[in-house]
């Protein structure tokens, strides 16, 4: 089964940080959309060759994306719901 939401980052390459800032709203949706349907579909080995294999590496790995995508588009709704610039102090 293919995954019907489009990976808006495919080919692409750089910081991830900065790939998603570089995202529309739309795009980090289907962003999100794309690793989530990932995460119900994908199969994993019974018993992985290694730890990365693994689905709870997995998870953990792509949970993360989502997370990421998820706080870039706060910062997105942020700026238009008070139309200022949002500055992170990380």
């Amino acid at each position: 089964m293919k995954n019907p939401y489009p990976d808006p980052l495919a080919g692409r390459s750089g910081y991830t940080h900065e790939l998603l800032a570089s995202l529309t709203p739309e795009e980090l949706k289907q962003y999100i959309a794309n690793y989530q349907w990932s995460q119900a579909h994908k199969s994993f080995p019974d018993k992985p060759n290694s730890v990365y294999l693994s689905k709870a590496y997995y998870m953990y790995r792509t949970n993360q994306f989502i997370y990421d995508a998820q706080k870039v588009l706060a910062e997105h709704d942020k700026k238009k719901s008070d139309d200022t610039e949002v500055i992170d102090h990380e």
